[in-house]
């Protein structure tokens, strides 16, 4: 769980990298450019551009992401924990959530013996 949230934390974070490069870019062209008409022309181009390495960003992010539940899955069924298998059916990797969640939950719970 740790790895899985440094993970996330980390694509997070890359994701709002792209994000303030483009906020800095724009601060720039507005603080270089004082034509109003010649602005909106440069920050529609940026736009597109900005847009485009989003989208890229975002591919890299789904990628790693879909790596990790593939990694998962085959640490659970080595583990022999029934109904983890490597699949990338979405309805079935719900159900390995469903059943993670509740391994989870399982574990948490506190064990007391009967008198």
């Amino acid at each position: 769980m740790e790895l899985q949230h440094v993970t996330e934390k980390h694509l997070i974070q890359m994701r709002a990298q792209v994000e303030n490069e483009y906020e800095i870019e724009v601060a720039d062209w507005r603080g270089k450019i004082k034509d109003p008409e010649e602005l909106q022309h440069i920050l529609g181009l940026m736009n597109i551009k900005h847009t485009k390495k989003l989208l890229e960003t975002d591919k890299k992010i789904i990628e790693v992401l879909d790596q990790k539940v593939y990694d998962q899955q085959s640490m659970l069924q080595k583990a022999g924990v029934p109904g983890f298998y490597n699949t990338q059916n979405p309805k079935e990797i719900k159900i390995q959530m469903f059943l993670l969640d509740f391994i989870l939950r399982l574990s948490r719970l506190k064990y007391e013996p009967s008198k």
